[in-house]
């Protein structure tokens, strides 16, 4: 639940590999990846749409941001 919550909550956050490195062996990648995925279950979130609804986001977002953005990278 504190690596669900530190993804919800930070911009930047480790990802399930280092935390199973940081744990120092007492939890395998396999086991986080499947409590984030129980907990995930267990608050009832929907993490997956449909494809035509992700295609139809995609369109919004394209028409919508055209051009180099308000940010110039150097």
């Amino acid at each position: 639940s504190f690596t669900l919550a530190s993804k919800v909550i930070c911009d930047d956050t480790y990802s399930n590999k280092s935390c199973s490195i940081v744990s120092q062996g007492m939890s395998q990648l396999r086991e986080i990846n499947q409590m984030d995925k129980e907990m995930c279950q267990y608050l009832e979130w929907e993490l997956s749409e449909a494809p035509v609804i992700l295609k139809e986001f995609e369109v919004i977002i394209r028409r919508d941001f055209i051009g180099p953005g308000p940010i110039q990278f150097s």
